[in-house]
């Protein structure tokens, strides 16, 4: 039967140190770095956008650095992510919002097993059963050092820790791999637009003010004490929020940001009621509304708001622009292709984000079976 041991019995469990008040990072990076919460991921440091300290701030707190041989948790805010700190940051000053953990016989414990362990769900479930939710959550030095963990021989440590770092680097690949898919997918509606609007056949189209394609209205007021649940969705500058028994729109409608959330562009098949945060096309001079729709998804309406504390996008302004206007025909022809477009984009990048979130539940599901005696 394997060994149950605390961490008290093999590890020392030691906090960081708040810096002293009025602290000035160092604008150079220099040899003293210093690791807040906001630094830490699940078993490394994010080393982008590290703070640095001055000798003399550095001297004052020298006695709270952790080691690469020791193991590091979050007790406050984001409770429980464990990690071990980078080569490069070895005696680095730790912050106060984290505890260490200083291993007392490296001949008995693996510094990887004690850290995968602690990520594992049940690691986890114990860090959660010991954290404080009064007020401000924090798990106590005292409470961390009574967490129970198996202790395996050493040799059996370190090859369940082999195994698992491997598996672990495969699954982070395969995870910025499916990011990044995601990003490059999220921009190919934009480059579809252009496709068609920068075209060099769209410079051979006549040129039109907007206020000659379409008319934009400001939205109207509706106070939250007033709305009434209904059929017809209110559209704010944001999308949709809420529904009410009235409408002051026929659809299918054109909404976009008047201020608040400027740029986003809401099409809408339905009679609806546009928030006074908006402007929305009143008339569409006989074009085709999705048309207009992708038009005004192609203009940065966020460069044609105002400059003012609270940005503004003023329908003058919009109604001034000179734009291509192609022929109705055209125009059918144009949604057509974007609409098939732009729904295979929509589909790829669902598609990705759930093989992200299944790349995501691999970390918990194989920590989960290392730690069952499975591995």
């Amino acid at each position: 039967m394997t060994e149950q041991v605390r961490l008290s019995d093999v590890c020392l469990v030691k906090g960081g140190k708040r810096l002293p008040k009025g602290t000035d990072f160092s604008k150079e990076k220099t040899a003293y770095p210093y690791i807040r919460v906001a630094d830490f991921q699940n078993g490394s440091v994010n080393t982008k956008n590290l703070k640095y300290l001055d000798y003399d701030t550095h001297i004052q707190i020298k006695r709270y650095m952790i080691n690469r041989d020791d193991v590091y948790i979050s007790i406050t805010g984001n409770i429980g992510i464990v990690g071990m700190i980078p080569d490069e940051l070895d005696g680095t000053n730790l912050t106060e919002n984290a505890a260490r953990l200083i291993i007392k016989d490296k001949s008995i414990l693996d510094r990887d097993f004690l850290a995968l362990f602690l990520q594992s769900p049940f690691g986890q479930k114990q860090i959660r059963k010991r954290t404080n939710i009064v007020g401000q959550s924090k798990l106590a030095l005292t409470r961390i050092a009574t967490i129970n963990f198996p202790l395996l021989s050493l040799s059996e440590q370190k090859r369940i820790a082999a195994i698992l770092n491997e598996q672990l680097t495969a699954v982070e690949k395969a995870r910025v791999s499916a990011k990044e898919r995601i990003e490059a997918a999220k921009t190919l509606p934009a480059a579809y637009l252009r496709a068609v609007f920068e075209s060099p056949e769209a410079e051979k189209w006549s040129k039109i003010k907007f206020e000659e394609v379409s008319i934009l209205q400001r939205g109207y007021d509706l106070p939250s004490h007033k709305q009434k649940p209904g059929d017809y969705p209110i559209i704010t500058s944001s999308g949709i929020k809420g529904s009410h028994n009235a409408y002051q729109a026929k659809g299918p409608g054109i909404i976009t940001g008047r201020n608040g959330s400027i740029g986003k562009v809401f099409f809408i098949d339905k009679d609806y009621w546009p928030h006074n945060t908006t402007l929305f096309v009143k008339d569409f001079k006989g074009n085709i509304p999705k048309y207009i729709f992708y038009l005004l998804q192609w203009l940065d309406l966020k460069i044609i708001s105002s400059g003012s504390a609270v940005p503004t996008l003023d329908r003058k302004n919009v109604h001034k622009l000179v734009l291509p206007h192609p022929s109705i025909a055209k125009q059918k022809e144009i949604v057509s292709s974007l609409d098939k477009k732009t729904a295979l984009a929509e589909y790829v990048c669902k598609q990705l984000e759930d093989e992200l979130k299944t790349i995501e539940k691999l970390t918990a599901a194989l920590l989960r079976q290392a730690f069952n005696g499975e591995l």
